[in-house]
């Protein structure tokens, strides 16, 4: 299942649908599902379930911090622009 969950999303015509190439962050989240159903099949199908909670727990967590991530670095882009900006206009007044 997870092999096939990763193909689908490999060759899946993003393109047409999206009419574009499938983001990065959405990319990432098509990956992860994949694997998750595939553990979350054998861990209800053999008890494993706290197995399966802990798995969760974790993969939001690492979610998390890649948004984080991409917030600051979005912010700290902002912050720049506008500190160019902002001497650029202080050039031209001289």
């Amino acid at each position: 299942m997870t092999a096939a969950i990763q193909l689908v999303g490999h060759w899946f015509p993003w393109q047409v649908w999206l009419g574009r190439e499938l983001p990065r962050v959405p990319s990432y989240v098509w990956g992860l599902v994949g694997v998750v159903l595939g553990f979350a099949v054998w861990a209800v199908a053999s008890g494993h379930v706290q197995s399966l909670v802990a798995l969760v727990i974790i993969v939001v967590a690492a979610g998390a911090a890649v948004m984080t991530a991409y917030g600051v670095d979005r912010v700290g882009l902002a912050w720049s622009q506008a500190r160019i900006a902002n001497r650029r206009m202080a050039d031209d007044e001289e």
